[in-house]
């Protein structure tokens, strides 16, 4: 039996066997019809088996033309077609008077009646069989006295009957089980290949299944969008489908053992990781595949979480001696001996350790995912008081900052606490660079534009430093990256996680020897 069969198909097999031999029984019987042996008592004359030999070929076409309409399986059509085989025989036997080479035929409706049909059904012709042979010793006793009469050989044959019966049942009673075993393990196998197909068309990783001549056997949608590779796929050569990740299995077959460069497909940046499939020698690959922008976003969250935990076990060894100061500074200023500079720096330092205990409580924020409080901030006054803070810390003359607004009515939506480390970050940094590079004033220059094709303000915060190298450009976002001895690699990051808190984003707009733009948009809308 194939595997896969369902015991209706196996049912049909079995038909189609029955109706096999029945044409085989209609050209013997028209063969020793063609004989015209005659002279023979234990042979049928010519004339019956001709008519024997129309019969079986025409209840062989009548069978054939059913099953090739595949019409409806009934037992009840199964049986009727197995008496008409059993009465074509039964009047073979009884003109040959019971001639044991042609009773032996009954073993063809016996058999077939045990395979196809259900409980005792299964042992009806066994039983006519023997009857049949009963029947006609005892007709041969009652006619012909002076006859020979062989019951033992009419009951050997019928017990030989009834144990091909028996046979055949528990043949088919095996063939069942096992159908059904099949059956289970196919429909089995049919829920692990649709598990796994769903499975791997849902992986966000690109998935490539490679045979050992380079084909492409199996490729889910996410490797699809990466390689940019068009259906159909299976069986295609990977030469053909995507020469880049062709090129990089060769420099895998190279070096199995050797971390791979990434390679650009469209623009788009790829990590590729194989592992052999197979047998060695005939081995194939699976590919993985991974964008790297995505990669390293994961790999810029894992440090952003260890900043957490590492933010969360200093922030109060940092907060209880900026109690101290804050505390410290009310004090002072409270003495009648200050003269009104000496009030005003101590009014800066409660000021900047405000500040300092807001950058501590956002970035704690920041690490335990917590939501931003937007408000509508006035660009105008925010920005003119941040100047005016900003010169003081940094003891600047004016004309070291200025600020350009195209609306005296510029409100953007934003956490203010969160704008000011933003702004503040981008500052301090433009103005290091500026007085790095020995620029004239003004050293850090805002300014703020509204753009209606998008529909929302920037801010541009600008610096007259030397620019950023271009191998720096893609790393300068990636936290704890810095090229400045006294810096920790925290301020871009920061400012840009910051950003996307509050729905904005920042950019690097442009850079070059006349200075670096960094662009602060800002999409969420003020309602």
């Amino acid at each position: 039996m194939q595997p896969g069969l369902s015991a209706e198909d196996s049912r049909w097999q079995t038909l189609r066997l029955i109706n096999g031999i029945r044409l085989a029984l209609a050209v013997v019987f028209a063969l020793l019809a063609g004989f015209s042996l005659n002279d023979n008592d234990y042979q049928a004359n010519s004339q019956l088996l001709a008519l024997l030999a129309a019969g079986f070929a025409i209840q062989a076409i009548y069978a054939g033309s059913q099953m090739r309409r595949r019409s409806t399986l009934s037992l009840r059509r199964i049986g009727v077609q197995l008496l008409i085989d059993f009465s074509l025989l039964a009047i073979l036997i009884a003109y040959t008077r019971g001639a044991s080479n042609y009773a032996s035929l009954l073993i063809i409706p016996t058999m077939a009646s045990s395979l196809l049909l259900p409980g005792i059904r299964a042992y009806l012709f066994a039983a006519l069989s023997s009857l049949a042979l009963l029947g006609l010793q005892v007709e041969q006793l009652f006619t012909n006295p002076n006859h020979d009469t062989s019951f033992t050989q009419a009951g050997t044959l019928g017990l030989m009957f009834f144990i091909i019966a028996m046979v055949g049942r528990m043949l088919a009673r095996l063939l069942s089980a096992s159908q059904s075993q099949l059956e289970k393990s196919d429909v089995n196998l049919a829920n692990l290949e649709a598990a796994s197909s769903l499975v791997m068309q849902n992986l966000e990783s690109g998935v490539v299944v490679i045979d050992g001549e380079n084909r492409i056997q199996l490729i889910n949608n996410a490797a699809v969008q990466m390689l940019d590779v068009r259906h159909p796929l299976n069986g295609r050569p990977l030469s053909s489908a995507s020469p880049s990740l062709n090129d990089q299995i060769g420099l895998w077959r190279l070096s199995p053992g050797k971390q791979l460069p990434s390679f650009k497909v469209g623009g788009r940046e790829l990590v590729a990781r194989f592992v052999p499939v197979g047998q060695m020698g005939k081995a194939g690959i699976l590919a993985f595949l991974d964008d790297a922008e995505q990669l390293s976003a994961e790999a810029q969250q894992a440090k952003l979480v260890a900043l957490g935990q590492l933010t969360a076990s200093i922030a109060h060894e940092i907060r209880n001696p900026l109690s101290a100061i804050n505390h410290a500074s009310q004090l002072l200023r409270e003495s009648p001996s200050l003269d009104e500079a000496d009030v005003h720096l101590s009014d800066i330092v409660r000021e900047q350790v405000k500040r300092v205990d807001n950058i501590i409580s956002s970035v704690l924020r920041l690490s335990r995912k917590e939501k931003s409080h937007p408000i509508v901030v006035p660009l105008n006054q925010w920005l003119d008081n941040f100047r005016n803070c900003f010169i003081l810390e940094h003891q600047l003359k004016e004309q070291d900052f200025e600020i350009s607004i195209s609306s005296d009515k510029a409100e953007v939506r934003i956490d203010e606490s969160h704008l000011d480390q933003i702004v503040s970050n981008l500052c301090r940094n433009a103005l290091h660079y500026s007085q790095k590079n020995k620029a004239d004033q003004p050293l850090v220059l805002i300014r703020a534009n509204y753009e209606s094709a998008p529909g929302c303000w920037h801010i541009d915060v600008i610096d007259k430093g030397p620019g950023i190298p271009a191998e720096s450009q893609a790393e300068i976002f990636v936290p704890f990256y810095t090229t400045r001895h006294e810096g920790t690699g925290l301020g871009l990051y920061l400012a840009r996680s910051l950003c996307e808190t509050n729905g904005a984003r920042l950019v690097l707009h442009s850079t070059g020897e006349q200075g670096t733009t960094f662009r602060i948009i800002f999409t969420a809308p003020l309602h």
